[in-house]
């Protein structure tokens, strides 16, 4: 099972973003035991992290995706949607495995089994103070 989550982050000053990338994390990893797991977050470069879980430690993949000015780069997010939508019209699923082969973030996208998407966190942030 490959899983990919969206919207949540350990790269933050939000706590809550981060109390909810752990949690989703924690959920997944307990349910999905054997899955590869990966995270799709704004940054400038992927990487890897060791997620401490009870009974075992699992490896965590960070694919950096992110909006550029250079649209040519292959995980500029203007680029990935365009490419996902030229995906979607085209009829053959050999030339789409085949386009989509061709960029790394595309196909580790097209990949996946499950996507989850943790768009907030702002209910738990300590930002804000007390008030």
């Amino acid at each position: 099972m490959k899983i990919s989550i969206l919207g949540a982050s350990f790269n933050t000053e939000n706590m809550g973003v981060g109390a909810l990338a752990a949690g989703t994390l924690t959920s997944i990893c307990h349910r999905y035991t054997d899955a590869e797991i990966s995270f799709l977050d704004y940054g400038k470069q992927s990487m890897m992290i060791q997620f401490p879980l009870a009974d075992r430690t699992v490896p965590i993949k960070f694919m950096n995706i992110r909006f550029s000015k250079k649209f040519y780069l292959p995980n500029n997010i203007a680029l990935l949607i365009l490419l996902s939508l030229l995906l979607r019209i085209l009829p053959a699923k050999r030339l789409r495995q085949k386009l989509a082969a061709r960029n790394p973030w595309l196909r580790h996208m097209y990949d996946l089994d499950l996507v989850v998407s943790m768009a907030g966190g702002d209910s738990f942030s300590d930002i804000y103070g007390f008030g």
